[in-house]
């Protein structure tokens, strides 16, 4: 009887936690959140979906590749903010870190930060950068959208 208590907690039990802790998918509802602006002012998830689609990019000022990822999210930005609110969410920096690094590398979309990692954890992000595509209804589209993939979806709107 041991044993088998130990082969549970040993084996099923990892399982069953690690499926409790599911990714999004494809419409799916976006799980509200609340980030905060550079300047300290909290701003909710249905602030920023305004009758336009939101394109979420989780990243860090560290991170190489999120800063490859800056001429073209500016490029996206420019391109389709007509259709596409492009969002940056800084995971676990402070304002005057990323309000420098906005100044020196010049994005152009709009910066919030996830001091705390709860919208981290509400969106299942394991690895940045990482791109989620939420229509203007509110549900996903792409939980993992590569930006190469964006004019194409785009262009055809």
């Amino acid at each position: 009887m041991k044993k088998l208590a130990f082969i549970f907690l040993c084996v099923l039990l990892p399982v069953l936690v690690a499926c409790t802790d599911s990714p999004l998918g494809e419409q799916d509802q976006a799980p509200d959140f609340v980030v905060t602006d550079l300047q300290g002012n909290r701003v909710t998830f249905k602030s920023l979906v305004k009758g336009k689609d939101l394109l979420l990019n989780f990243w860090a000022t560290w991170c190489p590749y999120c800063r490859n990822e800056i001429p073209h999210l500016n490029q996206i930005y420019k391109k389709h903010r007509a259709k596409l609110e492009v969002v940056g969410i800084s995971l676990g920096e402070d304002s005057n870190t990323v309000r420098s690094f906005i100044r020196d590398k010049g994005l152009e979309y709009r910066i919030f930060l996830d001091q705390s990692g709860e919208t981290t954890k509400l969106y299942n992000i394991r690895g940045i950068p990482r791109n989620v595509l939420i229509g203007a209804d509110g549900t996903i589209k792409k939980p993992d959208i590569k930006l190469q993939e964006i004019d194409g979806i785009y262009a055809q709107k």
